[in-house]
């Protein structure tokens, strides 16, 4: 991936861990259960998948593990590296390869699905969009997770916690397919809006549900096209 203004791959390699241990690979995977949900929703059994900003590759992996052909991108070649014999011991066949997120190496069309989660929010509104736009032009559908102003901390320090009314706006060059909230944030408020839209998404599912996930989700997945 492409690094922001004021940070450099070096930080990010001491970002993450040294090792894709089993602890940080299921871990990873927990975390990351609703971004691989909707990936599985939109790519076909065996379809082609690309992370865009992979780190140690877990997501990826596990995919890969899962039947699809998965190549996973990276501006760090030591990220790569790790993510690389991650996959080797592991023993599944998802690719790596270090490369900018703006400038995709891949034709057109290349991919069912691309993703990414934790990336996006680190740039600047024109970088978010060039960067969504190469992901569009290689693949069919675009699922990008990030955290909205609900998140209570910056876990590497420069991320951009915005509204949904802010990514939204962000976002209007494309078509918002779907909007998906998870990690909510639970309090009284939030346990009686949940009892509210057991009765409404009977009768406006996508209204209740963006509502939702707008008041309470600290994190936010938007499916594009």
């Amino acid at each position: 991936m492409t690094v922001p203004c004021g940070t450099s791959s070096n930080e990010w390699v001491d970002f993450f861990a040294a090792h894709l241990t089993p602890s940080h690979f299921y871990g990873s995977v927990r975390w990351h259960q609703h971004v691989l949900a909707q990936v599985q929703r939109f790519a076909p059994a065996g379809g082609e998948v690309l992370e865009v900003g992979c780190g140690l590759g877990a997501p990826a992996i596990w995919l890969a593990d899962k039947g699809y052909c998965v190549y996973g991108i990276d501006l760090s070649q030591e990220l790569i590296s790790r993510a690389t014999e991650a996959g080797r011991l592991w023993g599944v066949s998802a690719s790596f390869m270090p490369m900018d997120l703006f400038h995709l190496a891949f034709n057109n069309g290349t991919f069912d699905v691309a993703y990414n989660h934790g990336v996006m929010e680190h740039f600047d509104d024109v970088q978010i969009q060039a960067g969504i736009a190469e992901m569009l032009r290689v693949a069919a559908t675009a699922v990008v997770s990030v955290p909205t102003v609900h998140h209570s901390t910056r876990d590497f320090g420069d991320e951009r916690l915005m509204t949904m009314r802010q990514w939204l706006s962000i976002l209007k060059p494309f078509q918002v397919t779907e909007v998906v909230g998870w990690d909510y944030a639970h309090s009284v408020v939030h346990d009686a809006y949940r009892a509210y839209a057991a009765i409404a998404r009977r009768i406006c599912p996508r209204i209740t549900d963006r509502w939702h996930a707008m008041l309470f989700a600290r994190q936010v997945i938007f499916v594009l096209k």
